[in-house]
């Protein structure tokens, strides 16, 4: 029986939505756990909906961590919400990191630097991965049907039904839907199987549908997101798939680099809130907070 230092948090939230709950395991540097093991705990505190992703974080170097992700099914390039989450714990409760003003961290997806705006803005930054746009040609048509969406509730200002969708990638290959109001975003109620066949027919991880239309005055916009390939459906406030759809409206001229403040999920009211952050040089942050809820040991049998 191994024991690691175990944190279930909720990411994108102050407590008022739901967030996104991600597990964090912090290992000391004499803990030896192998990818198999990872794989093991992540199954076992994820398949039941618990978290989404466990984070592994373990230090390697003054002011710097590697990070790995795992899903219940398989290991993550990177994880936006998870990272928020766990940095924002460790930066504002665990002794040894609380108040360095930035860390660095090793991921599958390179090195990225943590910036703690905690006592200013009751947030941190992390960079986003390097973006990729992926030639993967999935049309509007076909992505409606896989969602369960009539053809008109898509943006027809953006697209049209025989108009193939981009594909951005931010740590995973996000299919960007535009959707033409809050009331078809919200009603959105996709069969797992349905759009897990396509996730693993075209070779894309995760569907995010984006509105202009949103409930909160101060937000530009109201996203949707969807993680069939890595075993469960729906990612309720995303740090990577936000970013992914920011570097395409970047791309495309829709974004023009101010603060991009984007609210998340399916509860109208109540919906989670990230923020996108331009830099004047390298990778735009994403921005959040989380809340701790349950702080222990996990035994790994």
């Amino acid at each position: 029986m191994k024991r690691f230092k175990f944190w279930k948090l909720d990411a994108f939230t102050t407590g008022a939505s739901a967030g996104n709950p991600a597990g964090l395991v912090l290992l000391r540097p004499d803990d030896s756990v192998s990818d198999a093991e990872m794989q093991r705990l992540a199954t076992q505190v994820a398949a039941t909906g618990f978290v989404t992703e466990v984070a592994f974080a373990w230090p390697v170097g003054p002011g710097e961590l590697a990070l790995r992700y795992f899903s219940c099914e398989r290991e993550v390039p990177f994880c936006g919400h998870a990272t928020v989450a766990s940095m924002y714990q460790l930066l504002s409760a665990v002794p040894e990191y609380r108040g360095l003003p930035r860390l660095a961290l090793n991921t599958r997806k390179g090195r990225l630097e943590v910036e703690n705006r905690i006592e200013a803005e009751g947030c941190v930054f992390i960079a986003a991965p390097a973006p990729a746009f992926p030639d993967i040609r999935i049309m509007a048509s076909e992505a409606a049907a896989a969602l369960g969406l009539p053809l008109a509730a898509l943006n027809r200002h953006e697209i049209s039904p025989d108009s193939v969708l981009p594909v951005s990638e931010c740590g995973q290959k996000c299919l960007l839907v535009p959707v033409a109001g809050l009331d078809a975003l919200i009603a959105c109620a996709p069969s797992y199987a349905t759009l897990r066949a396509l996730a693993d027919r075209a070779g894309i991880e995760v569907v995010v549908l984006y509105s202009k239309e949103t409930h909160l005055a101060d937000r530009a916009l109201r996203t949707r997101v969807f993680a069939p390939a890595f075993g469960y459906l729906e990612d309720p406030a995303t740090g990577s798939g936000n970013a992914a759809l920011a570097y395409w409206l970047r791309r495309s001229g829709a974004w023009t680099g101010e603060t991009l403040a984007i609210e998340q999920g399916p509860d109208r009211v109540a919906p989670n809130l990230v923020t996108i952050r331009a830099a004047a040089e390298g990778a735009p942050g994403i921005g959040g907070c989380g809340v701790a809820r349950i702080e222990g040991e996990y035994l790994l049998h």
